[in-house]
């Protein structure tokens, strides 16, 4: 992938080019911001924005440079879309206006997205929907961690689902992006999976992630790997003793970098199975019409964290149904990143400050409190859900 930066400046000529000062006016973004239902006080606060802009051409121009690069473009920073964040919004803007250029340019980025879904086999209004409420949920993120309505972080997710490469199907939401590193995916020629653990990573003597553990060992030569593995059993720990591979048993089937459908949960809506397998399945046939390649579904997320099984998240509740959908290994250490962002809907603060609402809250507060490590989730979808 080539460095943000770099293609920001060499496509700024070319964006100079086709510049239109109207495609960024108060009335476009008045008029988009009604569609996406946004609240009396966000619209005031982009118009505002646009007002400014219109007084200070400069931040258009920059605005259209980075719309054109994005979205005009067929450069594609969607294995690693936090670097669109490296390309800096002029610093003035900044400072009057925290996020108002981002909020702008994601909002008009949904002309991106019709573009792209028209002649397809798609719902169109329901894709559109589908990214105002993306839009409305991450300017709320935005909402409660600095309270301003512009989109000060989070808006590489938004470019995911503008671009395409993140699309709602269903109850869930997909994007197309790359295996994680913690190891190694082999199977057997009846479905048997192992998963293997990479020197990536440090864990503990029960098998978590930790930042002062041990590097699981690994080697390979052409007849066996000997490595570390995850016991999909064991709650996903690792396991202390490695084991001995045989490969002419077990076929190499993921490595790190290979294209796999990651699963996000959307807030709204209860996860029951029927629901949850059938977006996962419509998602196979749609990213298979119209998106690269894929070798896996896979998904990361805190619930799904094998560590939470049995006081937090109680077996024959949908949350548990939907993990085990997966093969599911425990991952990184959030540093409790979910109970602020997910959970509580808070700004970061002291856990003691933290009021819980819901028995779900008291669950896991009261363990956060303990001290117990909230490790991200990571799976593999089973087999049989695979189409």
């Amino acid at each position: 992938m080539k460095d943000i930066i770099q293609c920001f400046e060499e496509y700024k000529s070319v964006a100079e080019k086709t510049y239109d000062a109207g495609f960024f006016s108060v009335e476009k973004v008045a008029e988009l911001a009604n569609a996406a239902q946004l609240s009396d006080e966000n619209i005031s606060f982009l118009c505002d924005f646009m007002k400014y802009a219109d007084e200070n051409e400069a931040i258009k121009h920059f605005m259209w440079q980075y719309y054109y690069l994005l979205f005009k473009t067929d450069e594609d920073f969607s294995s690693d879309i936090g670097v669109i964040e490296r390309i800096a919004v002029p610093e003035e803007s900044e400072k009057r206006f925290l996020g108002g250029a981002k909020a702008v340019i994601f909002l008009l980025a949904v002309e991106n997205l019709k573009e792209w879904g028209a002649g397809k086999d798609i719902d169109l209004q329901a894709l559109v929907e589908s990214y105002y409420d993306r839009y409305r949920y991450m300017v709320s993120l935005n909402y409660v961690s600095h309270e301003i309505y512009g989109l000060f972080r989070l808006a590489p997710f938004l470019y995911g689902y503008a671009k395409p490469f993140i699309l709602r199907v269903g109850r869930l939401n997909f994007q197309l992006a790359e295996f994680r590193d913690y190891g190694e995916l082999y199977e057997d020629k009846n479905g048997n999976r192992i998963f293997a653990a990479l020197p990536n990573y440090t864990y503990d003597n029960n098998g978590l992630n930790a930042k002062d553990g041990f590097v699981p060992s690994y080697s390979a030569d052409d007849n066996y790997v000997t490595a570390h593995v995850f016991d999909f059993e064991n709650k996903g720990k690792l396991n202390l003793e490695p084991r001995r591979i045989d490969l002419s048993v077990y076929e190499k089937k993921l490595v790190p970098g290979d294209r796999v459908i990651m699963v996000h949960i959307p807030e709204g809506g209860k996860l029951t199975s029927d629901i949850v397998i059938k977006s996962i399945k419509d998602a196979q046939v749609l990213f298979r019409k119209y998106f690269p390649p894929f070798k896996a579904v896979v998904c990361q997320t805190w619930f799904i964290s094998p560590g939470l099984r049995g006081e937090v998240v109680k077996d024959g509740s949908n949350m548990a149904a939907f993990a085990d959908l997966y093969d599911v290994i425990s991952g990184t250490d959030s540093d409790n990143f979910s109970i602020f962002e997910h959970i509580f809907r808070a700004k970061k603060q002291p856990l003691e400050n933290l009021v819980p609402e819901n028995d779900f809250q008291k669950r896991i507060l009261a363990r956060a409190l303990r001290g117990e490590k909230l490790h991200w989730g990571f799976g593999i979808l089973k087999k049989e859900y695979e189409i």
